[in-house]
């Protein structure tokens, strides 16, 4: 009985706010104007008083396409206040709905970001193209207290053509949704059940370091430095149950002479295991597979590492991907409603420059200017979160752990040069990336990367082996 009256929480109140804009690009520039204007609404139900104020114009004050140290000066801005004038703590969503946009917006340079007060809270894109997005969850408002918000969009300054946006147009609703406890989000009970490590890791051989870090104000690293929380080093509870298998069968896996190793075999019906990566800067909650899906596994047969072949064709492990989240998971629509559509980072730019940053072990979770991105449910985790995670490029005296040691040597998305890619690799003493050729058919296998979306809620789990988390 306790466990249902939990689930069914009373929503105190909601209130949403029209946004509509449109947007218009040249050949070299683009502007923000203002469609249409909506006074200040407020609304009390219960005993919460939610508030839009101030100036509820989205303003220009930068014509062209924005660098993203100038979003906080140069951006469209709704700003608004929220108010809790009962007397109990309330925990408050705010999203975007009824999203409608042009399809050239669609895409990873068209981006939006929540700040509560001057505190960056989370940040994303539009280019799953989808009508709703949850900006964030569990914002704490205290009896009485008055909280400041503010949502920005822009289009970020890319080397790409952004000719193709002319004359794009955006229309949304900022709503807030108020909750009389917390709601058990992934991201909540990730950060429910762990120390943040607020230090920067060593990313050496030697290291030890484990647990969950987080990374922020770093404008090279994550996303406009909104806050990134990965798991580093041999951690043990990071483990998510979702989705099963559709059919039974097995992959064997090889170690670098191509000797059998073991076989993983699943069976119809049986819960699918993933290990958390990371907290994504939108509040998302990237997932890789703890098992392989795909076994001796060529990148492509194209003489390029591109996941997505400049005639608009799949690779064959984007090909491979795809069909097994399809079988899998896609054709589940509650399942697959969890999982949102992302920015996977195929990152070719600066001629292969991701040999250079992993060579050195400075890892990015941002895409570089220059990358292909491709919007997808399911991907390949990057060779820059790997070594997040805590493996080391060609390490030959290891004693680093972490999480990804599996058995199994996997892909990464990342190209080291035209032809090669970075793979994921161990030994008894902890895990390394090495690099191969993408067309031959060897010994290395695929993983399944997808993103949990930001309000999906966790029934139960503690993120052990034993109790991993399972998602409502």
């Amino acid at each position: 009985m306790e466990e249902k009256i939990h689930k069914r929480k009373k929503i105190i109140k909601i209130v949403s706010l029209v946004i509509s804009i449109v947007l218009v690009i040249g050949i070299s520039y683009a502007y923000f104007i203002t469609e249409e204007e909506t006074g200040e609404q407020t609304t009390t139900v219960g005993n919460l008083d939610l508030t839009f104020t101030e100036s509820t114009v989205l303003r220009l004050t930068n014509a062209i396409p924005l660098r993203d140290e100038d979003v906080e000066n140069s951006a469209s801005e709704i700003p608004f206040l929220i108010t809790n004038t009962g007397t109990v703590n309330i925990y408050t969503s705010i999203n975007l709905d009824s999203v409608t946009m042009s399809d050239a917006l669609k895409i990873y340079d068209f981006k939006w970001a929540l700040y509560e007060g001057d505190n960056k809270v989370t940040t994303g894109d539009f280019s799953s193209g989808a009508s709703s997005y949850n900006l964030a969850n569990n914002l704490l408002i205290r009896p009485s207290e008055t909280n400041r918000y503010m949502v920005r969009i822009w289009v970020s300054s890319s080397s790409l053509d952004q000719s193709t946006l002319s004359a794009s147009t955006f229309s949304a609703t900022v709503s807030a949704k108020g909750y009389s406890s917390e709601l058990r989000t992934l991201s909540n009970r990730i950060l429910a059940h762990n120390n943040v490590v607020t230090t920067s890791p060593t990313f050496s051989a030697e290291s030890e370091d484990l647990g969950l870090f987080v990374q922020q104000n770093n404008f090279e690293k994550s996303e406009m430095g909104f806050p990134t929380y990965y798991y580093k080093g041999g951690v043990s509870n990071n483990y998510v149950e979702f989705g099963t298998y559709a059919s039974s069968g097995s992959y064997t896996s090889y170690d670098n002479a191509q000797v059998e190793l073991n076989t993983f075999s699943y069976t119809s019906g049986e819960p699918i295991i993933w290990r958390i990566v990371r907290i994504n800067e939108d509040g998302s909650v990237k997932l890789i597979s703890q098992n392989l899906v795909g076994s001796k596994m060529i990148w492509t047969s194209n003489t390029e590492a591109k996941y997505v072949n400049d005639d608009g064709t799949n690779s064959e492990i984007k090909t491979t991907l795809e069909e097994w989240y399809n079988t899998n998971i896609g054709s589940n629509t509650a399942l697959d409603s969890k999982v949102v559509s992302s920015s996977f980072c195929n990152d070719i730019s600066n001629n292969y420059g991701a040999l250079t940053r992993i060579s050195s072990t400075q890892p990015i979770f941002t895409c570089p200017d220059g990358a292909i991105t491709t919007n997808s449910k399911v991907g390949m985790i990057t060779a820059d979160e790997a070594v997040y995670a805590g493996t080391i490029l060609n390490n030959t005296n290891m004693i680093n752990l972490s999480y990804l040691m599996n058995g199994y040597l996997a892909w990464t998305i990342t190209p080291s040069a035209n032809n090669r890619a970075f793979y994921i690799g161990e030994d008894m003493s902890g895990t390394e990336l090495y690099t191969n050729d993408i067309s031959s058919d060897w010994a290395i296998g695929v993983r399944a990367v997808i993103n949990i979306s930001a309000d999906a809620i966790v029934k139960s789990g503690n993120g052990t082996s034993t109790n991993p988390y399972k998602i409502r």
